[in-house]
């Protein structure tokens, strides 16, 4: 292909460092603006679910890693968790099916986002079962992850090659992207006292909310266009 008009190009914003052995970026200088988080509205406060809630929101397509994360759910032993799931995609049947096998696993369906906000501040733990080997996280940030930590209440995901380094001290990680090392995992953050679990919350909210909102990553931008 003709790719003459990178030509004029001076500088790229990039969602995602790895889009940089990507693009013909040829020694330019980039920067990596990995999203925007808009707080509008939620403000919103709400008790914590009496169980161990974990919560997954947003896209059930099965290359997301939803099936894994419904085989390690059913494989904890504990009456007390409980397994929310919102949203839409090709693996909502088999969800379906699990509820079947498992009352502890709840399709809840699509909510507005003001809904979808409320059920991540009641749940225990959010949960986003993507792998990290799969080629395309290398190029794209999930968007979700700004959404769960804003929310207060901890996160746990895969160490995407997408995430950059300052996010490390705000996330809990999957050691092991397998079904029992999910299910490990996930028992091994919930059983953390509320008081912790709220405080790395409280802290990965305030992160995003300093430096992940319209104004510090539109600045950022400014100030790299201004440095070309």
């Amino acid at each position: 292909k003709d790719k003459s008009h990178f030509d004029y190009i001076d500088g790229y914003v990039l969602l995602a460092s790895g889009m940089s052995e990507r693009l013909p970026i040829n020694g330019k200088p980039w920067i990596q603006v990995e999203g925007i988080y808009n707080p509008e509205n939620d403000q919103i406060s709400v008790e914590k679910a009496k169980e161990k809630v974990i919560l997954y929101t947003g896209n059930l397509g099965k290359r997301y890693g939803i099936l894994e994360l419904l085989d390690a759910f059913h494989q904890i032993d504990n009456n007390n968790y409980r397994l929310w799931i919102c949203g839409n995609g090709d693996g909502l049947n088999d969800i379906k099916e699990y509820e079947k096998i498992d009352s502890r696993i709840k399709y809840l369906g699509l909510f507005s986002r003001s809904e979808v906000i409320k059920l991540q501040k009641q749940a225990t733990l959010l949960v986003n079962p993507r792998h990290s080997c799969d080629e395309y996280t290398i190029y794209s940030f999930p968007s979700k992850t700004m959404e769960y930590m804003a929310s207060g209440t901890p996160t746990l995901m895969s160490h995407l090659k997408s995430i950059p380094n300052n996010y490390d001290d705000y996330l809990f990680y999957f050691d092991d992207e397998s079904v029992d090392g999910y299910s490990k995992r996930i028992v091994e953050i919930c059983e953390k006292s509320q008081e912790e679990l709220n405080e790395f919350g409280e802290k990965a909210s305030q992160f995003i909310m300093q430096y992940k909102t319209p104004k510090p990553q539109v600045e950022k931008i400014i100030s790299f266009i201004r440095s070309l």
